[in-house]
Order: structure tokens, then C-alpha cells, then sequence
């Protein structure tokens, strides 16, 4: 675990309950939620931010300046070189989402009723915006489903479109895909 540095935050923060694996790298200016899981060999590059209740596998390694939301869950191996939203399971290099952590918000004790929402809000929010050119304004624009929102849903909605800022550079004459 690496102290911050002058240039950022000026430290690294490690948050409560937090289970790190042998061979784990923190590096300088990382952030960390509570109640994660860093598997063995893991290794965040600096300024990382994690949320909570995050699973990241073996191996998976974590480029500069990405964050990833809470209960979200990386496959073993994993290059993450993008912010992956919260409630999101990714595997592979490049990484590629594979569905909701539907299993880790299960052993979480979320309800069947809450994990159905949040599936729906999932697909909502990620039938409506593509993730090799985020549109802010895509995403502010969508409508957002009228279902219960309890507070893993609102945190799902505000972490998810937070993530969605513009990264690079859309084409010229980018076309917007109909749902």
C-alpha cells in the first residue's frame, strides 16, 4: 500500500473491513470503500476509487483514475482500463460486462423483489447508452423507469450516471442507436 502523493490527494485511503490477499498493490492516491474484496495479486495503479462491496478477482488489474461503483464484481485476469458502474459484473481483457452481479447482491442478503429492480434498472440504463462513446447527454436525457427506488436503486442510478462523462472523443458523424 502506497502513501499519496503531494500532487493529488496526499494519501491513500482504506476504508473498514476491507479483505486484501496476499501480493495486493495499492498504489498512491487510491481510495477504497468499505467491505471489498482485493483477491490475490490484484493491483490498483494510482488514483483508483473503489466503492463498496466490491469483489475485484485474481489477477485483475486497475488503470489510473478508474472508478468502480459499488456491489460491482471483475472476473479473474481482468484489465480494467474503463469506470465500470456499480451492480456491474466484468470479465476479460479488454474487460466486456457480463450482466448484473445478480449472485454477490444475493449473498449480500438483497431481496429477490430488489435484485428484479435493479435488473431492470441495469438494462434500462445500459440499453440506452453505449460505452465505447459516452454521451453525458444521452444519458441525462433517458428516461429513467418508473419502479420503487430504495437506496440501492438511487445509488445505482447516481453512481451509474455519474460514471458516464465524456472519455474520449465521440466520431464526427456518430449516430445514436435506437433502444
Amino acid at each position: 500500500i502506497h502513501r499519496g502523493t503531494g500532487a493529488d490527494l496526499g494519501y491513500t485511503k482504506i476504508g473498514n473491513k476491507n479483505l486484501i490477499m496476499p501480493g495486493v498493490m495499492i498504489a498512491h492516491d487510491c481510495i477504497l470503500g468499505n467491505n471489498n474484496i482485493l483477491v490475490d495479486n490484484s493491483a490498483l495503479a494510482g488514483h483508483v476509487r473503489l466503492g463498496d462491496y466490491i469483489t475485484l478477482g485474481g489477477y485483475t488489474l486497475v488503470h489510473q483514475f478508474c472508478i468502480l461503483g459499488s456491489y460491482s464484481f471483475t472476473g479473474m485476469g481482468s484489465i480494467i482500463t474503463m469506470d465500470v458502474p456499480a451492480f456491474t459484473r466484468v470479465a476479460g481483457n479488454p474487460i466486456k460486462q457480463a450482466g448484473l452481479n445478480s449472485i454477490g447482491l444475493e449473498r449480500k442478503s438483497f431481496t429477490k423483489e430488489q435484485i428484479s429492480n435493479l435488473k431492470k434498472a441495469w438494462s434500462e440504463i445500459m440499453s440506452n447508452t453505449r460505452l465505447e462513446v459516452r454521451f453525458t447527454n444521452e444519458v441525462n436525457a433517458t428516461p429513467r423507469p418508473k419502479i420503487e427506488k430504495p437506496i440501492a436503486i438511487q445509488r445505482f442510478f447516481d453512481e451509474a450516471c455519474s460514471i458516464f462523462q465524456p472519455q474520449i472523443m465521440p466520431p464526427k458523424k456518430a449516430t445514436i442507436m435506437p433502444p
